[in-house]
């Protein structure tokens, strides 16, 4: 998944997560798309990520983020209200991305016929 100028690579195992790695490397070279080694994490367990933490367990907000929202002064004319309308819209759209993946995930398996449901 790529936001901005950021890339992330994952995968439910080890092997998976190399293997989405080389194919983002094939695809970033067919596309002559650098990439800056100096901002390469690598194999991360933990990461913020717009906003938001991404870890093995989920995805969570990013506290000090929340705490930002928490401490909002009250808006006092439009411009401000719909500053805080675009905020909102922003963390939705990225929490969508993050998640659509492994939403999508759950729905189809690796040959795109539907996986059996149960609870």
């Amino acid at each position: 998944m790529g936001i901005a100028d950021d890339i992330v690579v994952c995968g439910s195992t080890e092997s998976e997560h190399d293997q989405a790695f080389c194919k983002m490397l094939e695809a970033t070279h067919k596309h002559n798309v650098s990439l800056n080694s100096e901002k390469l994490q690598f194999k991360q367990t933990h990461m913020d990520f717009f906003g938001h933490v991404l870890t093995k367990n989920g995805i969570q907000p990013v506290r000090e983020k929340l705490e930002a929202i928490c401490i909002m002064k009250t808006p006092s004319n439009t411009k401000e209200v719909q500053t805080i309308i675009i905020i909102i819209i922003i963390i939705i759209i990225i929490a969508l991305l993050i998640s659509s993946k492994r939403l999508f995930s759950l729905i189809y398996n690796g040959h795109m016929g539907m996986v059996t449901w149960a609870w």
